[in-house]
């Protein structure tokens, strides 16, 4: 049997709920030649038993099983096994456009130098939205500065090039794990993303994002900070996390982004003059766009 083009990357931990909905998803994909790792991280409910029951009716996905050990094990633990040109990442709650892989893959063997390539999202389940994302290189670079340039779930990565240079995803980043290996990864090639809404991500409780979300925020701040060092700005961990979460008295405001950069610019400028484009380079990022889905342009 021929190695597939794709190896799609889905941990999952006690994810019953929505599993088989997500992993159908896959397999109706228009691209066929791909490989399903579905990594069962120690699930105690009946993640293992679905998992088992689409094996058989489709060979194309394998199951790995380990103990309780966190996304960040799941994802190292299907990296290793897989066999694929590409790596896609997806959750075991979400749902993908059939033409989402198809598109993905095309683009990246259009052009060797994209290491990796992410798509626009829609959000649905307790909240909804059209989400919008960078598309060149050069601003999925700048965003990275200050916060992912990426929605993890839609990515695809050149295999290649996170096995030559021994890249993983970090234990000690967290639940901001792949922020920290896109800050890795933009020194090897080119970023990118389709703008089209080739998943949909479902919003619910039980989300990192909502659990996890001190924890989440103190390692996204430090992953900013560091970058901004690189760049020669330096700017008070307070101000950066006001910055990318303003809030008084625990309560966030919607303060438009435009408003914020410039904030944020002014900070940076008042230490380190050289550092006043990046307020010009965030502002040119679409952040948080949200649309009514009737104005948009659906594929």
């Amino acid at each position: 049997m021929h190695e597939p083009l794709i190896s799609v990357l889905m941990p999952v931990h006690n994810g019953a709920q929505f599993l088989a909905e997500a992993v159908r998803s896959i397999l109706r994909q228009h691209y066929r030649n791909f490989e399903l790792l579905i990594v069962d991280d120690g699930s105690s409910d009946q993640t293992n038993a679905i998992a088992t029951w689409l094996h058989l009716f489709d060979r194309r996905i394998q199951i790995l099983c380990q103990e309780k050990s966190g996304i960040v094990a799941a994802l190292n633990n299907a990296m290793n096994h897989a066999n694929g040109k590409y790596l896609a990442r997806m959750d075991a709650d979400d749902i993908a456009h059939p033409s989402r892989l198809g598109l993905q893959v095309a683009r990246m063997e259009a052009d060797p130098r994209l290491v990796v390539c992410g798509t626009d999202f829609v959000k649905f389940g307790s909240a909804s939205q059209y989400v919008s994302t960078p598309r060149t290189d050069e601003d999925c670079k700048a965003l990275l500065m200050i916060e992912s340039c990426f929605a993890h779930p839609t990515v695809m990565m050149r295999a290649q090039v996170v096995k030559q240079e021994g890249l993983l995803y970090r234990a000690d980043y967290e639940y901001v794990e792949d922020y920290r290996l896109w800050t890795e990864l933009a020194r090897f090639g080119k970023f990118a993303n389709i703008p089209l809404p080739l998943l949909r991500y479902r919003v619910h409780g039980g989300q990192v994002s909502v659990t996890k979300i001190d924890r989440q925020r103190d390692a996204h701040v430090r992953i900013a900070s560091e970058m901004l060092e690189q760049h020669g700005c330096t700017v008070q961990t307070r101000k950066l996390r006001e910055f990318l979460w303003p809030s008084v008295s625990g309560v966030e405001k919607a303060i438009p982004y435009f408003i914020r950069s410039r904030m944020l610019a002014k900070d940076i400028n008042a230490v380190a003059p050289r550092c006043d484009w990046l307020h010009m380079r965030i502002r040119r990022i679409r952040l948080r766009n949200t649309v009514k889905m009737a104005d948009r342009k659906n594929i």
